[in-house]
C-alpha cells in the first residue's frame, strides 16, 4: 500500500493551505465538508433543504450513475474559524447536532490524501426538485483523512488551530479549547501534532500510515441556484420568469446562545456572571427589533418563540443582519454578526456570528 502510495505522489497536486482565518464560502464557492457515516458515492445528487436536512429525493434518474474521475492529491487544509454553513452542514458528521453547535466555535487541521471523485453529470436536471430543495450533493471525494477537530470560544479556537498547524507551544487562550482526533483511513505515526505540522506531500505521507482501502472523506454541496444550463432552477435575473423581487418572512428567535467567555480576549462576560445576551434584528442599516434573553445566561430556549414585531420583507439576495451583544449598564460587549438570507425556506434556521453566538430562529415564508 505504501509503494501505491509514493507512486502517487508524483501526480499530486501542490500543498493547500487557506490564508484567511476563517472558511468563507461565497455566493460561487460549493461548500465541502467531512463525510458522514453512511455516505456513499450514489449519494451524489442526492437533495437537501437549506437546514441541510435530507429530502431522501435525487436529481439523477434511476439508471444515472455519478462521474467517477481519478484525483490523486495529498494536502494539509487549516481552517482556524468553520462558518456557519460549515458548522451546519457538519453537525452530522460532528456529532455536534443542537445546542452545542450553536454554543460554541469550530475550527480543524486536516490530512487529507485523496485517489477519487464521484461527480454529478453535467446533464443532471432538477426541474422536478421540490421548492424546499437548496443544495444538491455534487461530489463525493473518497481517500483518507485525519482530523484533529477543535471545538471551544472564537479565540481559543482560532489559538489552539494555530498552535497544532505549526506544532507551537500552546497559548493561556488556547488551552480552554477541546481537541478530538478522526481517523478515516490516516494514523499518525507517533504524536499527532508532530504528523500534522508536516509542511509538504511528502512530509504528510512520511508521517501518516494508510489504513484500509479508501473511503468516502468529503462531500461536496452546491447550491442549486449556482448551477447553470440544466441543473440551474432559479432564472437567471434578466429571464422573463425571474424569481420575485421580494420575500415575506414571518421570524420569531427560539433560542439564543453566547460562548462562556467574551470572544477576543477570553475574558468573563461579567463579574462572577454570564451574560445578558440580547440581538438586534437590522434591515437595510436600520434596526427593526431586539429580542432578550434572561441574564446571567450563555444558553435559552424561549418558552415560546420571541416574534419579530412586523413582517420582514427582503428583496431577493439581501439579507437580516442580527447583531448579538451583551447587554450591560455603562456599554454593550458585542458578539458578532450573523446574517439571515432571502433564501431561507419555511422552518427552524440556525444563525451563527463567527465569534460563537447563534439563534434559532423560527421562518415561516409569506405569499
Amino acid at each position: 500500500m505504501r509503494a501505491n502510495l509514493m507512486g502517487v505522489l508524483a501526480a499530486m497536486a501542490m500543498l493547500w493551505e487557506p490564508s484567511s482565518a476563517a472558511a468563507q464560502t461565497g455566493d460561487s464557492d460549493p461548500l465541502v465538508v467531512l463525510a458522514w457515516s453512511g455516505v456513499a458515492s450514489d449519494d451524489v445528487g442526492e437533495l437537501y433543504d437549506a437546514n441541510f436536512r435530507p429530502l431522501r429525493r435525487s436529481v439523477l434518474a434511476d439508471d444515472a450513475t455519478p462521474r467517477a474521475t481519478p484525483d490523486a492529491r495529498t494536502f494539509r487544509s487549516v481552517v482556524r474559524s468553520a462558518g456557519q454553513l460549515e458548522v451546519q452542514a457538519s453537525a452530522r458528521a460532528w456529532g455536534v447536532e443542537g445546542g452545542a453547535a450553536l454554543s460554541t466555535s469550530f475550527g480543524y487541521v486536516r490530512a487529507i490524501q485523496v485517489e477519487r471523485v464521484y461527480e454529478l453529470p453535467r446533464h443532471a436536471d432538477t426541474s422536478t426538485a421540490p421548492a424546499e430543495a437548496a443544495y444538491v450533493v455534487s461530489r463525493v471525494t473518497y481517500g483518507r483523512l485525519y482530523e484533529m477537530r477543535v471545538q471551544g470560544t472564537a479565540a481559543a479556537v482560532s489559538a489552539r488551530v494555530e498552535a497544532i498547524a505549526g506544532a507551537g507551544a500552546l497559548s493561556a487562550a488556547a488551552q480552554s479549547a477541546t481537541v478530538e482526533g478522526l481517523t478515516l483511513g490516516l494514523v499518525p505515526r507517533g504524536d499527532a501534532l508532530t504528523a500534522l505540522a508536516a509542511s509538504t506531500p511528502e512530509e504528510l505521507i512520511a508521517r501518516f500510515e494508510v489504513r484500509g482501502d479508501p473511503v468516502p472523506i468529503l462531500v461536496e454541496f452546491e447550491a442549486i441556484s449556482r448551477r447553470g444550463g440544466a441543473i440551474a432552477t432559479v432564472p437567471a435575473p434578466d429571464s422573463a420568469a425571474s424569481a420575485p423581487a421580494t420575500v415575506r418572512l414571518q421570524v420569531a428567535v427560539i433560542a439564543l446562545a453566547f460562548p462562556e467567555r467574551k470572544p477576543g480576549n477570553g475574558w468573563p462576560w461579567d463579574v462572577g456572571s454570564g451574560p445578558d445576551m440580547a440581538v438586534e434584528f437590522r434591515l437595510g442599516g436600520t434596526r427593526i427589533a431586539e429580542v432578550d434573553a434572561s441574564m446571567d445566561t450563555t444558553s435559552q430556549r424561549f418558552t415560546s418563540p420571541q416574534g419579530l414585531p412586523s413582517v420582514v420583507e427582503l428583496a431577493a439576495g439581501a439579507r437580516l443582519e442580527l447583531r448579538f451583544f451583551d447587554r450591560d449598564a455603562l456599554a454593550n460587549d458585542e458578539c458578532g454578526v450573523g446574517y439571515l438570507d432571502a433564501s431561507a425556506t419555511s422552518g427552524d434556521v440556525t444563525v451563527r456570528s463567527p465569534e460563537g453566538a447563534s439563534a434559532i430562529l423560527r421562518v415561516q415564508r409569506l405569499p
